[in-house]
């Protein structure tokens, strides 16, 4: 039943005063309980489990309910996105797009495709030759700090179609704006958590981008890294009066404490681990 109960849920307790065996199923209501599965997978961050789950799900939706179709692919492309499987994180946007394209969804795979080294499929999906060439004569390559990014770049798009010469160049524009729009919220024009996102350097695109840094560029990032880490603590630690829980939360995936940990930790000198792991005690648990 849509948008109603699942008519044989045990836990309702309900007498329906008809033998089950005898009700009419349609199709749809027969696939709720899988889906009440992978939902909750899902809300649980059991991605694994719940793309497995979805997927067995898909094979039963007719081909013309593009509507459940397309909830299912962006949902599926989240989930592997999250999973780092970005081959099938791109397979799933591609088949959203072509229900529906967005603007969103083909940001999203454009990305995808950088990470993936993929740097021509990025820029298709970016714009056309003559806009790509109109953007370029506007590039600065001498001095990074007269780089605009409120124009050049209204969220964190741009650093995903960067070489990594051209990556070493930008990030310093775009960890400076962060500070200055307040670290750690949706201030301004940029969003700290995608921007975060590009300092996971432990995979092989991360080491690639990175190539090009040297110590002193590898420490500054790590320190930008630690800045944002204590900003987010003080904002949250307002609402939150169980600190020693708060900061275990903050060491979680995909967030810049523990990004730092595992990809920059190395570029850090022995006194300033040694600071942090007495102002972090979470930090001496195993980060993978």
């Amino acid at each position: 039943m849509e948008r109603g109960i699942i008519f044989n849920d045990e836990t309702l307790k309900i007498d329906w005063k008809f033998p089950i065996a005898d009700l009419i199923i349609s199709e749809k209501d027969k696939l709720q309980p899988a889906l009440k599965e992978a939902d909750l997978f899902y809300k649980q961050k059991k991605f694994k489990e719940a793309a497995e789950t979805y997927e067995e799900y898909l094979l039963e939706i007719p081909k013309d309910d593009k509507k459940s179709l397309l909830k299912k692919y962006d949902r599926l492309a989240f989930i592997y996105h999250r999973l780092r499987n970005y081959e099938k994180a791109i397979k799933y946007y591609t088949y959203s797009i072509e229900i529906e394209p967005s603007n969103y969804r083909l940001l999203q795979r454009a990305k995808l495709y950088a990470k993936e080294g993929q740097l021509e499929y990025a820029i298709d999906d970016y714009e056309d030759g003559v806009a790509r060439a109109k953007a370029r004569a506007q590039d600065t390559y001498t001095d990074w700090t007269k780089i605009d990014i409120p124009r050049l770049d209204p969220g964190d798009s741009a650093l995903c179609f960067v070489d990594p010469i051209g990556f070493r160049f930008h990030l310093p524009a775009y960890m400076c704006h962060a500070i200055k729009q307040n670290a750690y919220t949706l201030s301004g024009y940029i969003e700290i958590e995608p921007l975060i996102d590009h300092f996971q350097i432990a995979n092989d695109h991360g080491k690639r981008m990175t190539a090009e840094f040297d110590q002193a560029q590898f420490a500054a990032c790590s320190r930008f890294l630690i800045y944002i880490a204590e900003e987010q603590f003080t904002r949250e630690s307002e609402y939150c009066d169980d600190t020693e829980r708060l900061a275990k939360d903050m060491y979680d995936y995909q967030s810049p404490l523990r990004i730092m940990r595992v990809a920059w930790w190395q570029y850090l000198s022995d006194e300033e681990r040694q600071a942090l792991l007495f102002r972090w005690p979470v930090l001496q648990d195993e980060p993978f």
